[in-house]
């Protein structure tokens, strides 16, 4: 695997945990307790329970893709992040 296909598998693991990630939040709504916990009848319900099971497939497909590839693969990933946030922060001031 080379650093690009890398890079398109990643984004598209991350967008699609995200976009599970945020159901898990939609569903969840403004019903958590003094904790910050999820109420035990969000998540028993059918719903919460796909959204996680997807979520997690999509987690531990990162997992297994990040410790698949070469190391100077996730310095290099790490490095533009930086750079691209560092421009994005430069852009707001």
């Amino acid at each position: 695997m080379n650093y690009e296909t890398y890079i398109s598998s990643i984004k598209s693991l991350e967008a699609d945990a995200k976009k599970w990630s945020n159901e898990m939040l939609k569903l969840k709504g403004t019903n958590s307790g003094n904790m910050g916990l999820t109420p035990d009848k969000v998540k028993f319900s059918p719903e919460y329970k796909q959204a996680k099971k997807c979520y997690s497939v999509f987690f531990n497909g990162i997992r297994k893709l990040n410790g698949m590839v070469p190391k100077s693969y996730l310095k290099r990933a790490a490095i533009e992040r930086r750079r691209l946030r560092e421009q994005a922060l430069e852009a707001k001031s």
